[in-house]
Protein backbone atom coordinates (compact mmCIF):
# COMPACT_ATOMS: atom_id res chain seq x y z
CA UNK A 1 0.00 0.00 0.00
CA UNK A 2 2.48 2.46 1.15
CA UNK A 3 4.98 1.45 -1.07
CA UNK A 4 3.43 2.62 -4.79
CA UNK A 5 3.25 6.09 -2.93
CA UNK A 6 6.53 6.56 -1.37
CA UNK A 7 7.64 8.32 -4.34
CA UNK A 8 4.26 10.21 -5.16
CA UNK A 9 4.94 13.22 -7.60
CA UNK A 10 1.82 14.74 -7.12
CA UNK A 11 -0.20 16.88 -4.40
CA UNK A 12 -3.06 14.87 -5.11
CA UNK A 13 -1.46 11.35 -4.57
CA UNK A 14 -0.04 12.19 -0.86
CA UNK A 15 -3.33 13.77 -0.16
CA UNK A 16 -4.90 10.51 -0.86
CA UNK A 17 -2.20 8.64 1.84
CA UNK A 18 -2.71 11.19 4.05
CA UNK A 19 -6.11 10.54 4.83
CA UNK A 20 -6.19 6.96 4.46
CA UNK A 21 -3.52 6.40 6.90
CA UNK A 22 -4.40 4.99 10.08
CA UNK A 23 -2.64 3.38 13.15
CA UNK A 24 -4.15 1.56 15.57
CA UNK A 25 -2.75 -0.84 18.67
CA UNK A 26 -3.39 -3.87 18.55
CA UNK A 27 -2.88 -6.98 21.24
CA UNK A 28 -0.59 -9.69 20.78
CA UNK A 29 -3.07 -11.92 20.05
CA UNK A 30 -4.60 -9.50 17.47
CA UNK A 31 -1.41 -9.58 15.50
CA UNK A 32 -1.19 -13.43 15.51
CA UNK A 33 -4.44 -13.38 13.76
CA UNK A 34 -3.11 -10.47 11.29
CA UNK A 35 -0.03 -12.65 10.51
CA UNK A 36 -2.24 -16.08 10.46
CA UNK A 37 -4.03 -14.15 7.25
CA UNK A 38 -1.22 -12.70 5.96
CA UNK A 39 -2.32 -8.98 6.83
CA UNK A 40 0.40 -8.23 9.09
CA UNK A 41 2.20 -6.00 6.48
CA UNK A 42 -0.03 -6.07 2.89
CA UNK A 43 -3.73 -5.43 2.40
CA UNK A 44 -6.45 -8.06 1.29
CA UNK A 45 -5.88 -8.49 -2.51
CA UNK A 46 -7.44 -6.37 -4.96
CA UNK A 47 -7.70 -3.90 -2.33
CA UNK A 48 -6.75 -0.11 -3.69
CA UNK A 49 -6.19 3.04 -1.04
CA UNK A 50 -8.54 6.40 -1.55
CA UNK A 51 -11.27 3.50 -2.65
CA UNK A 52 -11.27 0.80 -0.15
CA UNK A 53 -11.57 0.53 3.57
CA UNK A 54 -8.51 1.12 5.10
CA UNK A 55 -9.83 -1.14 7.95
CA UNK A 56 -10.40 -3.85 5.80
CA UNK A 57 -7.50 -6.26 6.77
CA UNK A 58 -8.64 -6.02 10.94
CA UNK A 59 -12.29 -6.23 9.73
CA UNK A 60 -11.79 -9.17 8.04
CA UNK A 61 -9.85 -10.86 11.12
CA UNK A 62 -12.27 -10.05 13.75
CA UNK A 63 -10.87 -6.77 14.88
CA UNK A 64 -12.85 -4.13 16.00
CA UNK A 65 -11.15 -0.66 16.03
CA UNK A 66 -12.94 2.46 18.08
CA UNK A 67 -12.29 5.49 16.04
CA UNK A 68 -12.01 8.76 17.51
Amino acid sequence: MFWEFRSADTDAKMTTLIEAYQVAVVTREEDNLLRAAGFSRSMPEGWQIGRDDPQERWKRVGIEVETA
